[in-house]
């Protein structure tokens, strides 16, 4: 009987212990399958991660690629504003200063300009919005404003195209400008025929307003890389 009973104690022992290392084994399993799990989602993260960051340089690649061709469209027409303005003589200019009365579309040629340096040109008056009032549009007006000094006035179309780029001139004078250039008669070919001057100062201003409706569809482009450049870094 103490036998058995000893027999029996040792047996509750092993199975105890058993018990004991079963559990320990699936706290174990349980452990490594945890850790595995989340070796796995790790992993797949890092497969997402990398996914985006090549995703991220495929689309820095293609709005680098556009901004390109659109920059290559933009400097032939700063090329042509700058042939143009090496058309103007300045005594020739000085000469329609003394015109009473220019060949018809010649003053809106300078009305032109002098709605498009509106704000950055301190001779020309502008209302609160801006704009330039329709009584300082005239050809007399322009004569006061513009060719009171033909150096001056060849030097401002000159740094004009700096102001584009730096996107200084008001927005204002980019709409402005648009009634002007659906005039039947605003075409180089057109003003030549009736001044040598104007026709060069219409070439500048049809040529500097393509170049600033070629820069809108860059500048969005730009600003697009760079933050896709700032993911990518952080990324």
């Amino acid at each position: 009987l103490f036998r058995g009973a000893r027999i029996e104690g040792e047996l509750k022992s092993l199975l105890d212990e058993a018990e004991e290392k079963r559990v320990a084994a699936e706290a174990i399993a349980q452990q490594v399958a945890e850790e595995r799990a989340h070796a796995e989602e790790e992993a797949k993260a890092a497969t997402v991660e990398q996914e985006n960051c090549e995703r991220i340089r495929e689309e820095i690649t293609v709005v680098q690629r556009d901004t390109e061709v659109d920059l290559e469209r933009a400097r032939p027409l700063v090329t042509r504003a700058v042939e143009a303005l090496a058309t103007l003589n300045k005594r020739e200019l000085a000469e329609c200063r003394t015109m009473v009365a220019p060949p018809p579309g010649v003053d809106d040629v300078f009305a032109a300009v002098t709605v498009l340096m509106a704000g950055s040109h301190p001779a020309i008056p502008v209302n609160k919005g801006g704009k330039v009032k329709p009584e300082h549009r005239t050809w007399d007006s322009s004569k006061r404003f513009l060719l009171r000094d033909t150096n001056e006035f060849i030097e401002r179309l000159t740094q004009f195209k700096e102001e584009v780029v730096n996107n200084t001139v008001a927005d204002v004078n980019w709409k402005e400008i648009r009634p002007y250039l659906a005039m039947d008669h605003f075409k180089v070919d057109t003003i030549r025929e009736r001044n040598q001057m104007a026709a060069g100062i219409c070439a500048w201003v049809i040529n500097i307003v393509a170049y600033y409706d070629v820069l809108c569809v860059v500048r969005p482009k730009e600003a697009a890389k760079a933050a896709d450049e700032a993911k990518a870094r952080f990324a």
